[in-house]
């Protein structure tokens, strides 16, 4: 199927062609600046459907445009300004279609025979007619893709593990796509030499372009978009192993960072969400992380029970009571009543009772609790252990540290995997730390855990967000602390069950596993998933893929 011959089959009875009259914009590729015009897109899957949304619900007239074309600009037009949209292009028309009451167009069109994965891909933008003038919403990119299949990005600008990835816009209506990518480090996550660059990966090209320098490297920090649009970037180990309480802002409107109030303590490894109320709630990390690679117990052994809020509103953080333990590696998920459920985590080391743990053994904590924003309190929930027995030996494993966490459509919450502490036979010592695949599910009813379907691979480091009726699991370290290797596997777990897809770096049924942990693992607003970096020890991998569902 020809562009032309793809492009027409948006063609619906409505409106003539015409060519969309603008504004300039100080970012073109993010509309004309005049609300409310919006587009949104389901991936383009070869073989399947894809759905075109857009419209505006304020506009007086019922009427919106959807632009076409086979490039980008920014294309300067004399009396107009810039347009994100390639107008010059002989491939270029625009269709006008009538919306509904709510100012609302939904077409689904079939990508039939002749489009394939190597089809060039189109961009679209729509418009609408508003009170103050014609509203153009972003620029979009309709990759051709392969369902189940990664398909290869440009490479980021540094290598990096151990960094944040975090998107930009609010969801697939948002005009803003983009997702800054910020910080990490080389080497290793135990001995990381931290990195101050940061880059900005754009869904409508596919490539990174970098960005004003953090303030200082940071490796093992924590980032989260504020309700303003700036986002708050806090902690981290930075040169030398000395952790830091500094923490700064991005402005994704200059594209430049300032500085943020710095936190109590310092952090890294701590874990840290936007609450429903504005206010973002920061727990555990450690405070030290110098020489750890020589003296590990030392560094494990400044994690933190402490916890503090930082409000945006009053630019200021505020202190919280304690937590029950110490935590690192530890996570939080925000859950449906807007409380926020702290899992377990490392609570220090010790030298460790066999030979293989290296003398130098994380202690973990089954501790679980529940944080509430209105009483700003934590209170005690279900302890995560896991229990295994194999013949006669039983195994218990206490705890959990870096593994991956999400919430569930039902509202309970699934962890995956991770470090785990091994004890064996109802002893008291940690005899060793390890990587699993065990799943478990807490019960916001009961407060309790249950066991479920283990992950095909261990993993840990791994990427978890939430995706359709479950969780996309992805990568991840694998093997024994003192022996670690990397899994490139890819699974949907829905709570219940664990449904393979294709491995990293794997197209459809084609193309070489790419495995990694401690790399990223982002949702981008056309329903595709977003992968940069890691670590494959000695290697710091620099490399992206974008993950097309079924």
């Amino acid at each position: 199927m020809t562009f032309v011959a793809f492009a027409k089959s948006l063609l619906v009875p409505g409106f003539a062609c015409l060519v969309p009259m603008a504004l300039a914009a100080q970012n073109p590729f993010h509309g004309n600046g005049i609300p409310s015009a919006y587009v949104e897109n389901t991936p383009a899957r070869v073989g399947g459907t894809l759905t075109l949304a857009f419209g505006s619900p304020t506009t007086p007239f019922p009427a919106a445009f959807l632009g076409v074309s086979d490039g980008v600009g920014p294309v300067l037009i004399p009396g107009l300004g810039n347009i994100g949209l390639d107008l010059l292009s002989p491939n270029y028309f625009a269709i006008g279609f009538t919306t509904n009451a709510s100012g609302h167009v939904s077409t689904t069109i079939p990508i039939g025979p002749g489009i394939n994965a190597t089809t060039p891909p189109l961009f679209l933008h729509a418009a609408t007619l508003e009170a103050g003038g014609l509203s153009i919403s972003k620029t979009i990119r309709l990759e051709f893709a392969n369902p189940n299949g990664w398909e290869t990005v440009a490479p980021l600008g540094t290598a990096r593990q151990v960094h944040t990835a975090t998107p930009l816009g609010t969801g697939p209506r948002d005009n803003v796509t983009e997702v800054l990518i910020c910080g990490g480090a080389t080497q290793s996550f135990v001995v990381p030499l931290p990195i101050a660059t940061a880059e900005l990966f754009s869904p409508l090209t596919r490539s990174t372009t970098p960005l004003p320098n953090l303030s200082m490297p940071r490796a093992a920090h924590a980032a989260v978009r504020l309700n303003d649009g700036r986002v708050l970037v806090a902690g981290g180990t930075t040169t030398g192993g000395f952790v830091t309480a500094t923490c700064e802002f991005f402005d994704p409107t200059t594209l430049t960072f300032s500085p943020a109030p710095s936190m109590s303590a310092p952090r890294a490894g701590h874990a840290m969400t936007l609450l429903d109320d504005g206010r973002v709630l920061v727990t555990g990390g450690v405070a030290d992380w110098q020489n750890a690679g020589v003296a590990f117990i030392a560094a494990l052994n400044t994690a933190q029970n402490t916890a503090e809020v930082f409000d945006p509103a009053t630019n200021a953080w505020t202190s919280l009571p304690v937590m029950a333990s110490k935590r690192l590696g530890h996570r939080q998920t925000k859950l449906q009543d807007g409380r926020v459920l702290v899992v377990s985590g490392i609570r220090g080391g010790y030298g460790g009772a066999n030979p293989w743990g290296g003398g130098q053994v994380p202690q973990y904590t089954t501790s679980c609790e529940l944080f509430d924003p209105i009483t700003n309190t934590f209170t005690a929930t279900g302890a995560l252990s896991h229990t295994v027995q194999i013949l006669t030996l039983v195994q218990t494993f206490n705890g959990r540290a870096f593994h991956g966490q999400s919430l569930l459509p039902s509202g309970e919450v699934l962890v995956t995997g991770g470090f785990l502490a091994e004890i064996y036979n109802g002893g008291t010592n940690n005899d060793e730390t390890i990587v699993v695949g065990f799943c478990d599910v807490w019960n916001p009813s009961t407060g309790l855990w249950s066991q479920r379907a283990d992950l095909p691979a261990p993993a840990a480091f791994q990427g978890q967000i939430p995706y359709g009726n479950g969780a996309l699991v992805s990568g991840g370290f694998s093997g024994a602390l003192t022996n670690l290797s990397v899994t490139a596997q890819t699974v949907l777990h829905d709570g219940n069950a664990v449904t393979p897809l294709a491995n990293i770096g794997v197209d459809g049924v084609s193309g070489l596993a790419s495995a990694r942990g401690a790399h990223t693992l982002t949702p981008l607003s056309d329903g595709t998933f977003l992968v940069y970096g890691g670590g494959v020890w000695p290697n710091t991998l620099g490399d992206g893929f974008v993950f097309t569902p079924q």
